[in-house]
C-alpha cells in the first residue's frame, strides 16, 4: 500500500511544523500509524509517512506492506488516522514526545562531519540560509496543539491522496 501526494518543499514557511505532523502521523516508531496498524491490529510489520524533497517539488508518502486480506482495512485506518489528527486535539503528552523525539533524532545526526556535512548539503541545494536549523529548533519548540490540527486539515487532505495497492 502506498499513498501519497505532491506536497511542500523546505523552502515553504510551513514545511518545518508540516514535519511535526507528519512525525506525529507516522514518521517514527511510536506514531500513530505503527500503534493502530502495526500494534493494534497486527496488519503489518511497519507502517510509516514521510516527506522525499526534491529540488523543485516535494512528495508525501504513506506506505506500508500488507497481507491482501488486510489491504482495504489498511487504507481505512490510514484515512480515520489522518481525519483523527484534523478534528481532535493532539495530546500535550504526545505532543511533548514528538518534540523531544525530533530534537533528540536531529542532535543524533550530527554526531560525525559526515553527518554534519549532510546537514550543510541540505540548506545548501535547497538554496536555505544558515539559519534554517536555528529555526528548526525553533519552530519544533514552539508549535502548539491548534497549529497542529491547522496544519493536518490544510495539508493532508484526503482526497488529494494518490493509492497504489498492490495485491
Amino acid at each position: 500500500v502506498r499513498m501519497g501526494m505532491s506536497f511542500i518543499n523546505r523552502d515553504h514557511p510551513d514545511y518545518i511544523e508540516i514535519l511535526v505532523v507528519n512525525e506525529i502521523l507516522g514518521g517514527y516508531f511510536g506514531s500513530r500509524l505503527m500503534r493502530n496498524i502495526r500494534e493494534d491490529k497486527g496488519y503489518t510489520y511497519g507502517i510509516r509517512s514521510g516527506i522525499s524533497c526534491l529540488k523543485h517539488g516535494s512528495l508525501w508518502v504513506i506506505s506500508t506492506d500488507v497481507k491482501k486480506e488486510f489491504r482495504d482495512q489498511t487504507v481505512t485506518e490510514i484515512i480515520r488516522e489522518i481525519q483523527i489528527l484534523q478534528n481532535e486535539p493532539v495530546p500535550h503528552e504526545e505532543l511533548t514526545s514528538v518534540k523531544n523525539y525530533m530534537l533528540g533524532t536531529f542532535v543524533s545526526e550530527t554526531d560525525t562531519p559526515f553527518a554534519v556535512a549532510d546537514k550543510f548539503k541540505t540548506i545548501h541545494y535547497s538554496g536555505l540560509g544558515y539559519s534554517y536549523y536555528k529555526k528548526y529548533f525553533e519552530t519544533i519548540r514552539e508549535i502548539d496543539i491548534e497549529r497542529i490540527q491547522e496544519l493536518a486539515q490544510k495539508y493532508l487532505v484526503v482526497n488529494n491522496l494518490s493509492k497504489v495497492v498492490v495485491g
